[in-house]
């Protein structure tokens, strides 16, 4: 490919000036001191006419990527319209989004497209793509304006490239950035007390999910509460939510199964996350369901303290034990075995002792009674299967003294 030009002088400093160039079928381009002036036209695509600070190697460079050239298009390209960002409520980080148009003879691409915000630096951008004869393009800039400030903003758009009709190279428009509130109630919570929540923004009106007009309200009730703010001089609102828990209080209590000077307990209380046991002999434990032995028979005060992020309920219960000689209690050990534990479907009691008359018992994690009955002396299997998993208390009985008791799980 060859490149040729011609310039002549008119001075004693040879300061070159535009001559008609040397054009030959690749195309042309003139020196200007230390830049050039090039227009390079392909049979189906035009690069832009532009000045620009090149070397002549990147003039070969571009030559030799254009292909074939077009010598007799007429290049036009124009905004037409900016699509973003307009006037209104709640401006902030905004891009710039424009159309463009090609009113020209030939397709072009690689044209510069540049914005300039506020007499501020002027910023471009180049479009790679072609954009065809009588088509229309949208150029998405990647570098967002702030416009959060309220006021009046001046902005105008125009196609970098000079051409040949510049008369609609550029737009301008006004934005007004209008000031809006900005309602924030923070972040969802849970609190033991009332609570005022604060819309901000002095001088708006309000509208609450309660009905209140006024900037604070005070809840004292779980739920969710929202407004809306709105500034009367421009119209514009913004709206938050915010969801309030206030905890149910505890309720303590307990139920228990003693077998001899041992006490297991199940923990029946609700709306609680944490435990003190005051077994009444000088002994605790946080445990959810502790096992306790005493020393020997006796009165004793036992309690337990049931309590969450807000409230504290205490439920207590005065138990006696008696002499185990006095009271003829059995020792189980000898006499029962429970298997298997833990169990699916099945458990078997396995004892040498005579059962007629001795009934058992399950008991789940709430305290609850699951499934009791009477047994016989040819009685040792029974089905739990329609009990769900868990942990379960498992005792015989027999003249209203305990036989056996053990733990038992249920695990599928």
């Amino acid at each position: 490919m060859m490149l040729r030009w011609k310039v002549r002088h008119r001075n004693k400093d040879k300061k070159p000036f535009l001559r008609k160039p040397f054009v030959n079928n690749e195309g042309f381009f003139y020196y200007r001191n230390s830049v050039i002036w090039f227009i390079l036209k392909t049979f189906d695509m035009t690069l832009y006419r532009t000045l620009v600070p090149v070397s002549f190697r990147h003039v070969l460079l571009i030559a030799v990527l254009s292909g074939p050239l077009n010598l007799f298009a007429f290049i036009d390209i124009g905004v037409c319209g900016i699509i973003s960002p307009v006037s209104g409520c709640g401006l902030g980080e905004e891009y710039i989004i424009v159309q463009v148009t090609n009113y020209g003879d030939a397709e072009v691409a690689g044209f510069p497209v540049s914005y300039q915000l506020d007499g501020g630096p002027v910023i471009f951008e180049v479009e790679a793509l072609p954009l065809g004869v009588g088509d229309t393009m949208e150029e998405f800039f990647g570098l967002a304006i702030d416009l959060s400030m309220p006021g009046i903003y001046n902005l105008c758009v125009w196609t970098a490239a000079p051409d040949d009709d510049p008369s609609n190279d550029m737009m301008c428009i006004t934005i007004e950035s209008l000031l809006t509130p900005d309602v924030n109630l923070g972040p969802d919570m849970s609190v033991c007390d009332p609570t005022i929540l604060d819309a901000g923004n002095p001088g708006a009106t309000y509208s609450w999910s309660t009905g209140a007009t006024t900037q604070t309200i005070t809840v004292d009730e779980t739920g969710s509460y929202g407004v809306t703010a709105t500034y009367p001089s421009t119209g514009c609102s913004d709206f938050d939510s915010i969801e309030i828990t206030f905890p149910v209080p505890p309720t303590a209590g307990f139920a228990s199964v003693v077998d001899s000077l041992t006490y297991y307990f199940t923990n029946t209380s609700v709306n609680s996350d944490a435990y003190e046991w005051d077994f009444g002999d000088g002994n605790t434990s946080d445990e959810i369901n502790p096992i306790h032995t005493y020393a020997g028979p006796g009165i004793y005060n036992l309690s337990l303290s049931a309590w969450n992020t807000c409230d504290m309920d205490i439920y207590s219960e005065e138990i006696t034990l008696e002499d185990e000689e006095e009271v003829g209690v059995i020792d189980h050990n000898d006499l029962f075995h429970i298997y298997p534990n833990p169990a699916v479907d099945m458990i078997s009691i396995e004892t040498n002792s005579y059962t007629n008359g001795a009934s058992f018992c399950m008991i789940d994690a709430q305290g609850q009674e699951m499934m009791s009955r009477i047994l016989s002396s040819d009685d040792t299997n029974i089905n739990v299967s329609s009990l769900p998993c868990g942990i379960y208390l498992f005792y015989i009985t027999s003249n209203e003294r305990i036989l056996c008791s053990e733990r038992l799980v249920i695990a599928r």
